[in-house]
């Protein structure tokens, strides 16, 4: 799988751990990707969903 392995300075990062450490989420500015599938996250991926979209 596609990861980064290394926080960007100017970002505001979330890291997780699977095998081994890496970024799962960044956010910098009004821009925010994500290294899993927010859909299949439960409630929380659906609230996340809902405020990219009310952007």
């Amino acid at each position: 799988s596609y990861h980064i392995d290394r926080a960007p300075s100017d970002a505001a990062c979330a890291w997780t751990r699977h095998g081994k450490r890496f970024v799962g989420a960044v956010e910098k500015g009004n821009i925010l990707a994500c290294q899993f599938h927010p859909e299949l996250s439960g409630a929380w991926g659906r609230e996340l969903i809902s405020r990219w979209l009310a952007c």
